[in-house]
């Protein structure tokens, strides 16, 4: 996988995914795909709620945090077209930024993937606790999936952007 000067990818590369992107009803909202995927664990970081209230967005944030780790799913061969839409879905809530790492998969093998990590902007509202899945598949997902989703697809197609 090589980026140019934009940070866009010109080759597929997996997507390591802990929150909202958990959700196949959200990455098929968002790309009208389903990618294979796998269970794995990111090292070194810790998943954190949101606390500002403002926010649209109900996803969590990771932070570098030697000692914890985050267990998630990695989608596999994700086209550079698609990861283009996961970017403006995850950098549409201010306080995202996409870097490379590796994740252990659950057959123990380490692999090189991209994924959303929290910047200065945004630690200030984590909370110490951690993001719940059942509380959002619950209280937002349908939401993301029937409101969220659509209207930001929407304002990026008016916008050019996809």
């Amino acid at each position: 996988m090589s980026s140019n000067k934009t940070g866009k990818v010109d080759a597929s590369c997996n997507v390591f995914v802990y929150g909202t992107l958990l959700f196949d009803e959200v990455v098929w909202s968002l790309t009208g795909k389903i990618f294979a995927s796998d269970e794995a664990t990111l090292n070194d970081y810790r998943r954190c709620r949101i606390i500002d209230l403002s926010r649209d967005a109900k996803g969590p944030a990771i932070i570098l945090a030697p000692g914890y780790s985050v267990k998630g799913r990695i989608l596999y061969t994700v086209d550079p077209v698609t990861l283009h839409i996961l970017d403006l879905f995850e950098l549409a809530a201010t306080g995202y930024e996409r870097v490379s790492g590796q994740v252990l998969s659950s057959d123990g093998t380490n692999v090189d993937v991209v994924f959303y990590r929290a910047t200065e902007a945004i630690k200030q509202f984590l909370s110490d606790d951690d993001w719940s899945a059942s509380e959002f598949r619950e209280a937002y997902l349908p939401d993301y999936v029937n409101k969220r989703i659509p209207a930001l697809r929407l304002k990026w197609q008016q916008n050019g952007e996809i």
